[in-house]
């Protein structure tokens, strides 16, 4: 991922593939907001 930009201060690692779950409902939300927003530019960031 910090070919992509991210410092590794901001990349979480969720485990292997048994975790899977939780970032393929990212993409369903994704999916929603970009419907809604009319736009694919965005981002969302997790906050300790």
């Amino acid at each position: 991922m910090g070919e992509l930009g991210w410092t590794s201060e901001s990349i979480v690692d969720l485990g292997g593939i048994e975790t899977a779950k939780g970032p393929e409902h990212y993409f369903i939300m994704w999916a929603y907001l970009t419907d809604a927003l009319g736009t694919t530019a965005l981002n969302m960031q997790v906050v300790r």
